[in-house]
């Protein structure tokens, strides 16, 4: 069964030096799919220092100015993949 269209989410407050998690769930999906990250600001490029992605949830710690951006999440297994996107604006 092909992963569900993944549900992003943002947990905690975007704010100058909070840490917070983007999480990334499909519902469906046989085998369980896996998720990956990816960071895009004005160019790809790879996460932040002081990041970790764990089983969906990407943990980001204290976030600045150069957090924000978009994230992508993919969620994939050996039928297909699909991607939700995240804006995060730290404020």
């Amino acid at each position: 069964v092909a992963p569900s269209p993944p549900i992003c989410k943002i947990q905690g407050k975007a704010e100058y030096g909070e840490n917070i998690n983007l999480t990334c769930v499909s519902e469906e999906g046989f085998p369980a799919p896996t998720y990956t990250w990816h960071f895009r600001h004005n160019t790809p490029h790879s996460l932040h220092p002081g990041t970790t992605d764990n089983e969906g949830v990407l943990f980001l710690f204290n976030i600045s100015a150069t957090t924000s951006g978009y994230y992508n999440c993919t969620s994939s297994n050996s039928i297909n993949s699909t991607t939700c996107i995240l804006t995060l604006t730290v404020t």
